[in-house]
């Protein structure tokens, strides 16, 4: 699975340079201003003896790379959070979001709902959820808040001097690949019933989009029906969906559990170029949404065996290394934290990690070992060996027959 996501992240930064390459954007401003394409010029023989282009995608089958994703949902679910999560994941590099693939780069966000100090509170919270901190980051994501301000793109009937302004400051940005913009309401002050403003509005966005080669993620208000057909999705005209090429839809009361009977999902509720009605269980957990993963029955039993086979695997690949790893939360080498930084982590995070580190100490399947000098004797995680196995002699404590084939 690792080969995989990581050949798919090396695939997208390729086809992406590979478009860049092969379409140059207009640098142009003002579309107004540039000339439309002469269609007598284009002739399909531009195409003979070149490969296609893939469709690149930032966030695998959500958020394709030159178009705009709309993403809707009541007020309070979880919008924001889920575009500032999206973000922090694209910049760190390395990750998955919601158990997809995503493509390294440098993200921003224009976040026109939130004041400066709530996306302050958010971040340190993502943070350790995704075991990162500030460096990981810094120089690499650009979250920024407009809150009360004027930061409409499209007003009167007409891009507004903001748009042009936002262009010249994204093109600042090197590598580039994701882009927020939350909400739409804030941020498109037209007739919102109005299929021709509505369509051009997202045209623009595509545009830029394309000019920029980044995936444009727009957060809406969902429609105040709940029952009607994926058109109605979000509220307004049904251009909103019509002219974006990919939808996504934050549901709660999908996915009830026992400790959560509002449990949200996301549903893929339309994609051009991906499956359509994919839904991604979510979960509530310390004020962040983060994929849902089964506690119990079958399912839960081997999602969990899995994260202490993980665990285990990095814990020998850590000795092989010579890398010496604690249990303590307030150590630098805390291993659920070093664990979900590793290329090898999976899906799993820190606090998955944590989960399992207790089972398997719960297990006696690992245990703390002294080590060093007797002055500044230390403890660190290795693995407990069973009666009859041979050590596998890397210094965790392990056996050669739990070592993951190679």
């Amino acid at each position: 699975m690792i080969a995989q996501l990581e050949f798919v992240r090396q695939q997208a930064e390729w086809a992406a340079e590979d478009a860049r390459e092969i379409l140059p954007r207009p640098h142009g401003r003002d579309p107004e201003m540039e000339p439309l394409p002469a269609i007598d010029l284009a002739d399909v023989n531009r195409w003979q003896g070149r490969d296609p282009p893939d469709i690149v995608f930032t966030i695998a089958d959500l958020a394709p790379q030159g178009m705009v994703t709309l993403l809707t949902s009541q007020g309070g679910a979880g919008k924001t959070l889920v575009l500032q999560m999206a973000g922090t994941v694209v910049a760190a590099g390395g990750m998955t979001f919601l158990g997809k693939a995503v493509v390294t780069g440098r993200a921003a966000g224009v976040f026109a709902e939130d004041p400066e100090a709530v996306l302050h509170v958010r971040q340190p919270r993502i943070n350790s959820y995704l075991g990162i901190d500030y460096d990981r980051i810094a120089g690499r994501y650009f979250p920024g808040s407009y809150f009360g301000l004027s930061a409409q793109l499209w007003r009167n009937g007409d891009l507004t001097p903001f748009f042009a302004e936002l262009e010249t400051q994204l093109r600042r940005i090197e590598g580039l690949r994701f882009l927020s913009l939350d909400n739409a309401a804030v941020l498109f002050t037209g007739d919102e019933n109005s299929r021709g403003e509505v369509t051009a509005f997202i045209g623009a966005l595509n545009g830029l989009a394309d000019r920029l080669g980044i995936s444009i993620v727009l957060s809406a208000h969902a429609s105040k029906s709940q029952d009607g057909p994926p058109l109605r999705v979000t509220s307004g005209s049904t251009a909103w969906v019509n002219a974006c090429r990919s939808v996504l839809e934050l549901r709660t009361g999908d996915h009830p559990s026992a400790d959560d009977k509002q449990a949200p999902s996301l549903v893929v509720v339309k994609a051009n170029h991906a499956p359509t009605g994919t839904t991604i269980p979510l979960e509530w957990r310390d004020k962040l949404l983060i994929p849902a993963l089964p506690q119990g029955g079958i399912i839960g039993a081997i999602e969990r065996r899995s994260a202490e086979r993980v665990f285990l695997e990095l814990l020998a690949a850590a000795a092989e290394a010579g890398r010496n790893v604690s249990d303590s939360k307030h150590a630098g080498n805390y291993a659920p934290k070093v664990f979900a930084v590793s290329p090898n982590a999976e899906r799993y995070t820190a606090k998955d990690f944590a989960a399992a580190m207790e089972r398997l100490f719960a297990n006696r399947r690992i245990r703390m070992e002294p080590y060093g000098r007797k002055s500044d004797e230390r403890k660190r995680i290795v693995r407990v060996v069973d009666a009859g196995d041979e050590p596998c002699c890397r210094g965790c404590g392990g056996s050669v027959l739990d070592q993951p084939s190679r």
